[in-house]
């Protein structure tokens, strides 16, 4: 029953089941160690996100064609993601000043520090305790993924309108250049790991490669960073 409607609703059992088995290997990804929580974690969080791209953006679904579709959407998204990473945010917040409740009475400063630890949680959404400006931000836990998927949707389906034409949109600071050539930054920075000096066959090949890969995309991209003309190739 690969292409059934469920509930009313027109749904894949391989998507379903694809998600099923992505969620199974995150919950064993967290309770075992070694090489296979490693081979685990290379892989289920980037199954899980193109299941969710594909879900989200299928034939019938198309990105937004108007300023005004992709607010609608982006609303119906909010509250579709956010909306239950709010709700259990919260009752993380609850559940851990109800079991803190002596320490509250007993130090003023106890609900002021820990809110504002909660706040920047919170704000910054991360699957565990990360350091910013030489500060701890504590972890929201496996809710990281909700703002995550949000956002990236969100974004994914802004650049897709803005992109309609094929033209990248002017940025302030040339930053649509700057967006562009980051690739090309990356690709010189790690140019001594291939030792082409010390291997012409290496030399060959590599220049050969880069110039074949920026000879499609000048056919297919048309760059021109100079002016910022570089349309969109997707």
């Amino acid at each position: 029953m690969s292409n059934s409607a469920i509930n009313g609703n027109h749904r894949e059992a391989w998507i379903d089941c694809a998600r099923g088995i992505a969620i199974l290997l995150v919950i064993v990804g967290h309770t075992i160690s070694g090489v296979l929580s490693g081979t685990i974690y290379s892989f289920h969080m980037p199954l899980f996100m193109c299941v969710s791209g594909f879900v989200s953006y299928k034939p019938d679904i198309k990105c937004s064609s108007t300023n005004e579709e992709f607010a609608t959407k982006t609303k119906r998204s909010f509250k579709r993601l956010m909306g239950p990473f709010f709700l259990i945010y919260i009752i993380q917040t609850v559940i851990y000043l109800l079991r803190h409740l002596s320490n509250i009475f007993q130090d003023g400063s106890f609900l002021t520090n820990y809110l504002e630890q909660r706040i920047l949680s919170g704000i910054f959404s991360s699957g565990v305790s990360i350091s910013v400006l030489n500060a701890t931000v504590l972890y929201v836990g496996v809710i990281w993924f909700f703002p995550a998927i949000f956002l990236g949707k969100s974004l994914f389906d802004y650049l897709h309108l803005k992109l309609t034409n094929r033209q990248i949109q002017p940025l302030p600071f040339s930053f649509d250049i700057v967006l562009a050539i980051l690739p090309l930054f990356y690709v010189g920075s790690h140019f001594d790991r291939f030792q082409v000096k010390e291997s012409p066959f290496k030399k060959f090949f590599l220049y050969s490669f880069l110039w074949g890969l920026f000879l499609i995309i000048t056919y297919a991209a048309a760059p021109e960073l100079s002016t910022g003309r570089v349309k969109c190739i997707f």
